[in-house]
């Protein structure tokens, strides 16, 4: 059941619609992300199947197809709650064990060299608002663990980023920040932009 209230992924969807990436590249949301009421052919999710047991063995926040391929470029989960390394690595693993996204109507959309993009809300604290939060060191240790071992048994997911995203104060806007200092935005584009073998 999608809960109905997610006021951190409805925020992040709007700052990507403000920088125009819906508009940029072809991107589905779940319905956390949005208070649409459209659906994905007979769903409001975005489930991410096997091949082997063609089980759904998890539900994404947001896909970015490639168009003329017909295939998943990105994958992005948001963490709004539970921030903690078991629960980040857990979304990533039962992405990575996944194959292809399946809307009940429309041809399959299989993972094909895949990037996955994890953005995370920074619990609040006292601290000043420019300092890394406190889980950052653990995000990065996961980024860059996660990018080593990638690559092991044919993954479809190719590489995996993390950000999170920090509210700029008295606006609805959204920074995102990178324990590795990458770009959210860069990362999707050159990403997108790279033919895959």
């Amino acid at each position: 059941m999608v809960k109905k209230d997610h006021p951190y992924h409805k925020k992040v969807r709007n700052q990507f619609k403000d920088d125009k990436i819906d508009q940029r590249f072809d991107l589905l949301e779940d319905a956390a992300c949005t208070s649409s009421s459209k659906t994905h052919g007979n769903k409001r999710t975005l489930p991410l199947y096997t091949v082997m047991n063609k089980q759904d063995l998890c539900w994404v926040d947001m896909l970015i197809f490639r168009k003329k391929m017909e295939s998943i470029g990105v994958i992005i989960e948001i963490e709004e709650s539970d921030i903690g390394p078991i629960h980040v690595c857990g979304k990533y693993l039962a992405s990575a064990l996944t194959s292809y996204y399946d809307d009940g109507v429309n041809d399959k959309k299989y993972l094909v060299d895949t990037l996955f993009i994890q953005i995370v809300k920074p619990r609040k604290t006292k601290t000043d608002k420019n300092q890394e939060p406190a889980m950052a060191k653990k995000w990065k240790i996961i980024e860059d663990s996660i990018n080593q071992i990638i690559h092991i048994n044919d993954c479809k997911i190719t590489k995996y980023r993390l950000f999170w995203g920090t509210e700029i104060d008295g606006t609805d806007k959204i920074a995102f920040n990178s324990p590795n200092n990458y770009s959210l935005y860069d990362e999707i584009i050159s990403h997108m932009n790279k033919i895959p073998d």
